[in-house]
């Protein structure tokens, strides 16, 4: 995909980790799109970020129901899981077995924005030393175990809700429970029921 930066526009959902990690095995900075600004501020902020493509899940995209987003470039990602031939699946799998990681990484590790309340939303550039020290200093307050269960539903887009429900479970090694929407308080309630999560980060 074109840009150094890359839009990515999706909700609290396990695969966002995934994809996080494959923008920096492919040298990229992911810009984290929030779908609840009005449309002059989403447009700024696709303009100022020179983000050329943006990632989505064609199912979520279609759920949201937004009729202004569609003036847009983006790349459903079950549409590229679909187009990708089997060799270049068996390649990847031969090369997950060394992991070859990148020798360097840019400092910038991911690209928010406010919320917009104060005129424009405005560009917040996280490097990766800011995330890792915000997490050991949440880590250091809170007694967390290896054998936890963490409840996520923030969105990405959301600083506490990258940082601390997208990346935290990542670095920790903990298992994650994530829910698209967490205004569905019916499932809501079954997941946790069914999951029984012994962890919540909330604002």
């Amino acid at each position: 995909l074109p840009g150094k930066q890359i839009g990515v526009m999706l909700p609290s959902i396990g695969s966002v980790g995934i994809l996080l990690l494959a923008t920096y095995l492919a040298d990229k900075i992911p810009v984290m799109m929030n779908r609840t600004h009005p449309e002059t501020a989403f447009a700024h902020c696709v303009k100022f970020s020179q983000t050329k493509k943006i990632l989505t899940s064609k199912a979520f995209f279609d759920k949201i129901n937004i009729p202004w987003l569609k003036n847009y470039e983006f790349v459903f990602l079950e549409d590229l899981l679909k187009a990708i031939p089997l060799h270049r699946k068996l390649k990847a799998l031969i090369k997950s077995r060394y992991f070859p990681l990148p020798k360097k990484l840019d400092p910038t590790a991911v690209v928010l924005y406010t919320s917009g309340s104060e005129s424009l939303p405005k560009a917040v550039p996280l490097t990766h030393e800011n995330l890792v020290s915000n997490l050991i200093g949440a880590v250091e307050i809170m007694h967390i175990q290896q054998d936890e269960r963490f409840f996520c539903y923030l969105p990405p887009f959301h600083s506490f809700g990258f940082t601390v429900n997208t990346v935290f479970p990542l670095v920790a090694g903990l298992r994650s429970v994530s829910t698209p929407d967490p205004n569905d308080s019916l499932t809501v309630a079954n997941l946790i029921a069914h999951t029984k999560p012994t962890l919540l980060a909330t604002t």
